[in-house]
């Protein structure tokens, strides 16, 4: 803003100020941009989803490697954590009661992981050169048997 503009602004609108010391508008200043913005709240709001649902498919991996119940997260984790939090960390648990670990997410994550190694295996089949060996025998009854 050119300096006419800014003092007629500020003699217009602001009367009080004009003879306010430079730091007071540095301080309003800092105040603005610290303030909270919607943004803000949506920005941490996505990051604690991301993290949930980061933790989700870790316990969702641990689940399938032991070969557990799919229901063993609501019934058996959840509960561990929760209990964990407040006695040792002495912390609120709102966080542990939103983590998705119901048979059907830890089912979905599980097959949803199971793919996406697949897709990757294949994607490295197919940008690697291998070659497969096979041999023709036959039995005694002269029937062919393909062996790779």
């Amino acid at each position: 803003m050119k300096r006419g503009r800014f003092e007629a602004h500020l003699k217009a609108k602001h009367s009080t100020n004009i003879n306010s010391d430079l730091s007071y508008f540095k301080t309003l200043k800092e105040k603005f941009e610290k303030r909270t913005t919607l943004q803000s709240l949506f920005t941490a709001r996505f990051v604690t989803n991301n993290r949930l649902s980061e933790a989700s498919y870790q316990i969702s991996l641990l689940i399938a490697k032991t070969g557990k119940n799919h229901t063993i997260g609501e019934n058996l984790i959840k509960p561990s954590i929760s209990a964990f939090l407040k006695t040792v960390l002495e912390k609120d648990d709102k966080d542990v009661k939103a983590l998705p670990l119901s048979n059907n997410n830890v089912s979905r994550r599980i097959e949803k992981m199971s793919e996406d190694i697949e897709k990757q295996l294949v994607e490295k089949l197919k940008t690697r050169n291998f070659s497969v060996q096979m041999d023709e025998s036959t039995l005694r009854d002269s029937e062919a048997v393909l062996i790779t």
